[in-house]
C-alpha cells in the first residue's frame, strides 16, 4: 500500500473522492486564513479607535444589517446553485472590504472602522451558514460525516496560518494595511470555486426549485417556515442557535474587555489576536484531524452538540473567579476552538437528518433567527455594562448557555426521529393511500384492498362466472360514446379485474388440465386477436372437464366481438349508472372507490392524476392500484412561458408528467439554445430515464407555454418500488415498450 493510500485510509478518505476533498479543504483553508486575517484586523481596529464601550450598540446595528441579509439570502437560497451564490458572496465581501480599506486611509472617523467591524461579522457569519450548504450540495450523507471533520480542518489551519500571519505583519505593516490581505485571499478563494465548477459542473447534488411547487394529493410535504416550526427538531434547533448567539457574543464581549484593558495600542492588540488565532487554531486543527471524527463515531453527534453548552458554561464561571487574561484565553479557546472543532460539524451531521427539501429553508431561517438574538445580547450587554461591572453580564451569558443546554438537549431528544422519518420519506412511502371525498382511507396491504374472499378462494365456475360478468361491465362502458374520465378510470379498473380473475382461474385450471391449453387461452385472451381466439378456442376440446370448455369459450367470443349481450347468469346492465352500482356492490374496495365517483360533477384529484399517469408511455404498463401511490407523490409545479424545468448536465433527480401546457426537449449543449427533438403536450412524461441512472440531464426542457406539471423525486420513485415490487413489474413493461417503439422508429 502506498503512502497515499495510507493516509487516505487513516483519514477515512476513500480513493475515488480524493480529488474532492483535497479541493474542499484548499477552499476551507483559504476561507479560514481570510477570515483569521479579517477578524483580527477588524476587532483590533474597532477596539482602540471606536471602543469597547459601544460594542453593544454596535451589535445592535449589526442585528439589523444581518437581518436584511439573512432574509434576501432565504429568497434566493434554492434558486441558485451554492457555488454561484459563494462566488457571489465573495465578490460582494472583496469590493466591500475594499471600499473600507480606502474610507480608512482617507478619513479617521470612528464609524468607518464601525462599519469595517459590521462587514466582518456579516461576512463571517453567512460564510459560516452558507458554507455547511454547500458541503451538503456537494457531498452525501455518509460523506458529510467522515469528512465534514477533515473539511472543517482545513478551516482551522487557514486560521492557524492567518494567525501566523497578522502577529507577523500588524506590528510591521499596520492594522489597516492588513485588511488588504483579507481581499486577496477571498478571491483566491473565488478563483478556486469558479475553477472547480466550470471543469466539474454544478454541485452534486443541488435541487434547483423552479416555478411555484405545491404537494397536491395525498403529499404530506409543506414547504418554508411553517415546515421549519412543525418539526420539533428544527423548532428546538432554532432556538438553540437563538441563545448560542447570545452565549458566543456575550462571551466575545467579556473576553474582548478584558484584552483592551490588557493591551495599549492597536498594533500590540493586533499581534496578540494573531498569537492566539495560531492557539486557537492549532488546537481546533489538533482536535478535527485526529480526533473529531471518531468521537462523533464514538458518542454520536447528539452527545458531541452538548460539549459546547457545557463548556460555554464553565468559562463563565472562570470569569466570575477571575476576570483577567488568562480566564479570558480559555473562554477564546471555547468559543474559537471547541465550536468549530466539535460543536459545529455536529450540528451540520445533525442538520443532514433534514429531508433536502427542508435543509436550504431550515439554515436560511437560522440565519435568520441571528439578527434577533444579537439585538437581544446587544441591549442585554448595554443594560449590564451601565448597570457597571462585568457580573451582570457574566450572569446573562450563564443564562444564555444554560438555556442553550436545555434546547440542545431536546433537539437531540427530537433528533432520531427526524432521522428516520427522513429515511422512511426517501426509501420507502407511507402507508396512507386514499385521500377521497368519502372518508374511507385505505392502506396498501389490508383485507379491504384484497380480493373478496369469493374471488381468491372461489371456484374455477365462480371465477369464471365473475370473469365473464366484468367483461361484460366493461363492454357496456366502453360502448357509452361520450364517455368522462371518472367512466374511464372505471374501466381501467373493470379490465384489470377481469384480467386478475382470469389468471387466478386459469392458474387454478392449470393444475388438473393440460398446461400448453391454458397458456394458448391466456395468451388469446391478452391479445384478442381473431387467429390466436381461434386457435385457442379449437384447443379447448382437449379439457376433460366440458363445462369449464363451455365457459371459456363464452368469454373467448366475448372478448373477441363487441357485444354488451347479458351473461348466462342473468346479469343485467342497461347504463353507466347500472355499472357502477353493481361495481359498488362488488367487495373489491378499489373497484367501489372509482364507481362512487361516477355522476360526480369533478373528479378527486388523486384519481384524476392516476389517469393521467396511465396514459403515459412509462405508466401505461403499471396498474392503477399501483398507480395510486405514485400519484400522491406527485408533486405539482407551475412555470412561465420562456422558462426551463431543467438544464442539460444538470443532476437527474426527478421526472415529470405535464398536466397544463408544451415543454420543448432540447439537446444543444448550450441550455438557452432552443433546438427542439422532440415537443410534450399535456399527458407527456419526460426526465425519466434520470431516474434510473446516476447520469446528468442529457437535454434542456423549455417551457413554451404556460404549464402545470407533476414531477415524482428519483429517491420517492426507488422507495415505491421497494415496497411495491408489481410497480418495478409494471414500469420494465412500460419502459420496454417505449424503446421498442423508439427501435422500429429508427428503422
Amino acid at each position: 500500500m502506498s503512502l497515499v493510500d495510507r493516509l487516505s485510509s487513516f483519514f477515512l478518505v476513500h480513493g475515488a473522492e480524493r480529488r474532492q476533498f483535497l479541493y474542499l479543504v484548499a477552499l476551507f483553508w483559504v476561507i479560514g486564513a481570510g477570515l483569521a486575517v479579517g477578524q483580527g484586523a477588524a476587532h483590533a481596529l474597532f477596539l482602540k479607535r471606536y471602543g469597547i464601550e459601544h460594542l453593544p450598540l454596535v451589535y445592535v446595528a449589526l442585528s439589523a444589517v444581518l437581518a436584511a441579509t439573512g432574509f434576501g439570502y432565504a429568497a434566493v437560497i434554492d434558486r441558485f446553485p451554492s457555488e454561484r451564490l459563494l462566488r457571489y458572496g465573495f465578490l460582494v465581501i472583496v469590493v466591500l472590504a475594499l471600499a473600507s480599506n480606502g474610507l480608512m486611509r482617507w478619513s479617521s472617523g470612528p464609524l468607518v472602522f464601525a462599519g469595517f467591524f459590521l462587514l466582518y461579522e456579516v461576512s463571517s457569519e453567512w460564510l459560516l451558514a452558507h458554507s455547511g450548504w454547500y458541503l451538503s450540495q456537494n457531498l452525501d450523507v455518509m460523506q458529510l460525516k467522515r469528512l465534514t471533520p477533515l473539511v472543517l480542518a482545513g478551516w482551522q489551519l487557514g486560521i492557524l496560518s492567518g494567525g501566523l500571519l497578522l502577529a507577523g505583519a500588524a506590528p510591521l505593516a499596520g492594522v489597516v494595511n492588513v485588511t488588504l490581505v483579507w481581499c486577496l485571499l477571498l478571491a483566491g478563494a473565488l478563483a478556486l470555486v469558479w475553477q472547480r465548477h466550470h471543469r466539474y459542473g454544478v454541485s452534486r447534488y443541488y435541487r434547483p426549485q423552479r416555478g411555484r411547487v405545491d404537494t397536491g394529493a395525498g403529499n404530506r410535504g409543506e414547504g418554508g417556515l411553517r415546515a421549519v416550526l412543525k418539526s420539533p427538531f428544527l423548532r428546538s434547533s432554532l432556538l438553540a442557535m437563538f441563545f448560542l448567539v447570545i452565549t458566543m457574543y456575550t462571551l466575545t464581549y467579556s473576553v474582548s474587555r478584558v484584552y483592551t484593558t490588557a493591551f495599549q495600542d492597536e498594533a500590540a492588540l493586533g499581534a496578540f489576536f494573531g498569537k492566539l488565532l495560531m492557539l486557537t487554531g492549532g488546537l481546533a486543527l489538533f482536535l478535527q484531524i485526529f480526533f473529531v471524527s471518531r468521537l462523533l463515531r464514538w458518542i454520536g453527534a447528539p452527545r458531541a452538540n452538548l460539549v459546547f453548552p457545557v463548556a460555554g458554561l464553565a468559562s463563565f464561571g472562570l470569569l466570575f473567579s477571575s476576570f483577567a487574561v488568562p480566564a479570558a484565553v480559555i473562554g477564546s479557546v471555547v468559543k474559537d476552538a471547541v465550536v468549530p472543532a466539535i460543536h459545529r460539524p455536529a450540528r451540520q451531521l445533525m442538520l443532514s437528518a433534514v429531508p433536502a427539501s427542508l435543509q436550504g429553508r431550515a439554515r436560511a431561517a437560522m440565519l435568520v433567527c441571528v439578527p434577533a438574538a444579537l439585538c437581544t445580547t446587544g441591549l442585554l450587554l448595554h443594560f449590564g455594562q451601565e448597570a457597571g461591572g462585568p457580573s451582570l453580564v457574566l450572569g446573562f451569558g450563564a443564562l444564555a448557555a444554560t438555556a442553550l443546554l436545555f434546547f440542545s438537549w431536546q433537539a437531540n431528544a427530537a433528533y432520531p426521529r427526524t432521522l428516520i422519518s427522513t429515511l422512511e420519506d426517501q426509501v420507502f412511502v407511507p402507508q396512507g393511500v386514499m385521500d377521497v371525498p368519502h372518508g374511507d382511507t385505505l392502506a396498501p396491504g389490508t383485507d379491504a384492498e384484497r380480493a373478496s374472499p369469493e374471488e381468491e378462494g372461489g371456484t374455477v365456475e365462480s371465477n369464471l362466472e365473475r370473469a365473464i360478468e366484468l367483461r361484460y361491465a366493461a363492454d357496456v362502458l366502453h360502448a357509452e360514446p361520450d364517455s368522462t374520465p371518472q367512466v374511464r378510470l372505471l374501466a381501467l379498473v373493470l379490465n384489470e379485474n377481469w384480467a386478475a380473475t382470469v389468471d387466478r382461474c386459469l392458474s387454478k385450471l392449470a393444475e388438473t388440465e393440460d398446461k400448453n391449453t391454458i397458456e394458448t387461452v391466456r395468451a388469446a385472451l391478452r391479445s384478442r386477436e381473431a387467429r390466436h381466439v381461434a386457435m385457442a378456442t379449437e384447443a379447448l376440446h382437449s379439457l376433460r372437464e366440458t363445462r369449464y370448455a363451455r365457459e371459456l369459450s363464452a368469454l373467448l367470443d366475448r372478448v373477441s366481438t363487441t357485444t354488451t349481450s347479458c351473461p348466462a347468469s342473468g346479469l343485467h346492465l342497461a347504463s353507466v349508472a347500472d355499472v357502477a352500482a353493481w361495481c359498488q356492490k362488488s367487495g373489491d374496495a378499489w373497484l367501489s372507490e372509482c364507481a362512487r365517483c361516477v355522476g360526480q360533477e369533478t373528479m378527486p384529484e388523486l384519481l384524476r392524476r392516476i389517469l393521467l399517469l396511465k396514459g403515459t408511455s412509462v405508466f401505461h404498463e403499471v396498474g392503477t392500484h399501483e398507480l395510486r401511490m405514485v400519484a400522491q407523490e406527485l408533486k405539482r409545479e407551475r412555470l412561465h412561458a420562456g422558462e426551463r424545468v431543467f438544464d442539460i448536465n444538470e443532476p437527474s433527480d426527478r421526472f415529470y408528467v405535464i398536466d397544463v401546457g408544451r415543454i420543448g426537449i432540447s439537446t444543444h449543449p448550450t441550455p438557452t439554445e432552443k433546438v427542439f427533438v422532440v415537443i410534450f403536450g399535456p399527458g407527456g412524461c419526460f426526465g425519466e430515464i434520470g431516474c434510473f441512472d446516476h447520469l446528468p440531464r442529457s437535454a434542456t426542457a423549455h417551457v413554451l407555454e404556460d404549464v402545470t406539471l407533476l414531477g415524482l423525486e428519483k429517491s420517492k420513485l426507488h422507495g415505491l418500488v421497494l415496497r411495491y415490487p408489481e410497480l418495478s413489474l409494471g414500469l420494465l413493461r412500460g419502459i420496454g415498450t417505449r424503446l421498442r417503439e423508439v427501435t422500429q422508429a429508427g428503422r
